[in-house]
């Protein structure tokens, strides 16, 4: 059978037979075009092939591109998170300190007047900011 003959038979084949031929044709020509060995034949298939491959390279270093700018996009979020959850962590720890020294603070008046037995106002007390800046003036 001849290249001529076999045209022939595709397009006049109204069998499923010839649907088959024809389309596992077409699949064979486009798989052939789409290999990197077909980059190296000559005339209108190599070229087709070329293009074919150089458009997948260039597809290929476009993703690789994005995805290493969204990677680095990734890690300056990370450490900005990082730092700041680092800073509420400091803040946090500070404002504990706090409470603390507020709940030691009025222990201590408390047995400062049952000692005393009188009603006086309690000795001034620091505020936050006050405290804050006493104990931890670099924070201010």
């Amino acid at each position: 059978m001849e290249t001529t003959d076999l045209l022939s038979f595709l397009t006049n084949s109204r069998t499923p037979g010839g649907f088959l031929l024809t389309i596992l044709i077409i699949l064979a020509l486009v798989s052939g075009l789409m290999s990197k060995a077909a980059a190296d034949y000559g005339g209108i298939f190599g070229k087709a092939a070329r293009a074919i491959q150089q458009h997948k390279e260039a597809a290929i270093a476009a993703d690789e591109a994005s995805d290493a700018r969204r990677l680095d996009r990734l890690e300056e979020t990370i450490q900005r998170l990082d730092r700041e959850v680092g800073e509420l962590r400091a803040k946090d720890r500070v404002h504990h300190e706090y409470q603390l020294y507020v709940a030691g603070y009025w222990r201590k008046l408390q047995f400062w007047a049952v000692e005393k037995n009188i009603e006086l106002p309690p000795p001034p007390m620091m505020t936050y900011p006050e405290w804050k800046i006493t104990n931890y003036p670099d924070m201010t």
